[in-house]
């Protein structure tokens, strides 16, 4: 018991757990914007496009780049029609397999 309470007070221990701290944090940070973008683009479609729900929603739980959620959130944003919408989905989900 007394070795363990000394190694947990090591500066080396603390440093070991901070990183392991702060890398959590990142991790939930960008698994929580994902969830967001997600949602946001499922409100979008779903108010916009209704026809779309389907399709967009089961690929967009794939995606795992918030940059291309954000692309997507975009483009869904500013199409003017169905047809238009699932252009920008289709060129975003390839793009977003490409890479």
């Amino acid at each position: 018991m007394l070795s363990e309470d000394i190694f947990e007070d090591s500066w080396a221990y603390q440093e070991m757990v901070a990183k392991g701290q702060q890398k959590g944090f990142e991790i939930g940070l960008h698994e929580g914007e994902l969830h967001a973008l997600r949602g946001v683009i499922v409100d979008i479609v779903q108010r916009r496009f209704p026809p779309l729900v389907t399709l967009v929603s089961s690929h967009i739980q794939k995606m795992e780049d918030a940059v291309q959620l954000r692309r997507l959130s975009v483009e869904l944003s500013i199409a003017q029609t169905v047809q238009e919408a699932e252009q920008a989905f289709k060129v975003v989900v390839k793009d977003t397999q490409q890479h």
